[in-house]
């Protein structure tokens, strides 16, 4: 099992850099990320958080 933090694009984007070095082939992705916080957040690259947790993530 790999963990990412799909809200921060940059961490998305080393993450799958990583992972193209290490793993040949992949087979299956469970992308499986949500949140719902009491209040409005914002990432450190300034999106809303839900947005970048629920959309933003997958397409970095």
């Amino acid at each position: 099992m790999e963990v990412c933090d799909v809200s921060s694009l940059g961490a998305v984007r080393t993450f799958a850099a990583d992972l193209r070095t290490r793993v040949p082939r992949l087979d299956v992705l469970i992308h499986n990320a949500g949140l719902l916080p009491a209040t409005r957040d914002e990432t450190d690259d300034g999106h809303e958080i839900t947005l970048a947790t629920h959309v933003l993530g997958r397409f970095c």
